[in-house]
């Protein structure tokens, strides 16, 4: 790891039409002292030029000036240049990046350093430690290369070392519980191994007190997913839709995209659940929406969402509410469908019937309670 023990970053010059006259500055100092002997990879990239100097030497330089319009593609795309160290054991290296860039709206420096290792001394460490614990939190997701905006993805799979961790950690500890960092639907043929599997997309910053918390059962998991996991890549609608040589790209799949485009789903929009449960009675229109009686028959306090959809002319999700609960609690919610999702388009938009069936659910595929709505 390196420490920046001095960070400064200046402008200069007048500002013009959104860019400086004269280029922007970070200097970043550190010490790095290795914990094994070896090849280190020392790894940099940013939106402008930028330099390792490890001593007094420049071991690396990468990037150059990007005009304003091109700086976002590259900071999604986070590409790095490495350069190969040798270092003995408990040696001690002074670190410096110098980082200069021309004006725009954001920026991005990043590097870091990679310890001599290998997959399979990697995964070896890490059997060994499931075998011996009581249950294993197992954390997986996106690598640098798999999820970035500015690079299109081949498929939904995870990283094949990925896979590999998690079938060679769930058969050395089957009390895993997977939980995946990962910001859309992908594949998840592999969670019946699992114990249990979240999926906790990207949280931020505060990812390790929330992860902790809701471990420990001091906060719940409540939230519910907002797109469908399909059993396989090919149930997807538009997989793989492409241009064709004159640049034209042709949507076929109409309205039937997302979970409208999936008749079955490994898990359906709106699946997933907290600590608690829940009971539903005394369905009805009411008050202008769709009034539903929900009881908490847990012991522990907790959140449930009641789903609100139509399915004609096709599914499609018309409202939402989600209520939390004290233990015993039970509360009289009302979901009022959004009017626009009541209309479809046809030489302009149109009215799908003033007495729908509508269904009220757990999820996109639950066939839940059904109420006739008339409008």
């Amino acid at each position: 790891e390196v420490r920046c023990t001095n960070s400064l970053v200046w402008f200069q010059g007048q500002h013009t039409q959104g860019q400086f006259d004269v280029p922007g500055s970070i200097r970043a100092t550190g010490r790095f002292t290795a914990t094994q002997a070896g090849i280190h990879l020392f790894y940099l990239g940013g939106t402008g030029e930028a330099k390792l100097i490890i001593g007094n030497e420049v071991l690396l330089h990468s990037g150059g000036p990007i005009e304003a319009k091109d700086v976002m593609g590259v900071l999604k795309r986070g590409d790095a240049e490495h350069v190969a160290v040798s270092i003995d054991k408990f040696a001690t290296v002074d670190v410096i990046i110098e980082f200069s860039y021309t004006g725009a709206r954001c920026q991005g420096l990043w590097y870091g350093i990679r310890s001599p290792d290998s997959p399979e001394a990697m995964l070896a460490r890490a059997v060994e430690a499931a075998e011996s614990a009581d249950a294993v939190f197992l954390i997986v997701g996106e690598t640098s290369d798999s999820s970035v905006e500015s690079k299109d993805r081949t498929g939904t799979k995870l990283a094949p070392e990925q896979i590999a961790l998690i079938e060679a950690i769930t058969t050395a500890n089957p009390r895993t519980a997977i939980i995946a960092n990962v910001g859309h639907a992908f594949d998840t043929g592999w969670e019946d191994k699992a114990a249990a599997l979240m999926l906790v997309w990207y949280p931020g910053q505060g990812f390790a007190p929330a992860l902790a918390s809701v471990l420990a059962g001091d906060r719940e998991p409540g939230g519910r997913l907002p797109v469908s996991v399909a059993f396989e890549e090919a149930d997807y609608a538009g997989l793989n839709t492409a241009p064709d040589a004159e640049g034209n790209l042709a949507y076929t799949e109409g309205v039937k995209l997302g979970y409208r485009g999936l008749p079955t789903a490994r898990h359906p929009l709106g699946s997933g659940m907290g600590y608690a449960r829940f009971e539903w009675r005394d369905v009805a229109e009411e008050g202008g929406g769709i009034a539903v009686t929900v009881k908490s028959v847990s012991t522990c306090a907790g959140s449930e969402l009641i789903q609100i959809y139509r399915d004609e002319p096709e599914t499609a999700l018309i409202g939402f509410a989600k209520v939390r609960l004290e233990p015993g609690e039970e509360r009289r919610v009302v979901v009022t469908p959004e009017p626009k999702m009541m209309r479809i388009w046809g030489d302009g938009w149109k009215d799908i019937g003033t007495n729908t069936r509508l269904r009220v659910a757990r999820t996109s595929e639950d066939p839940g309670f059904s109420v006739s709505a008339s409008r």
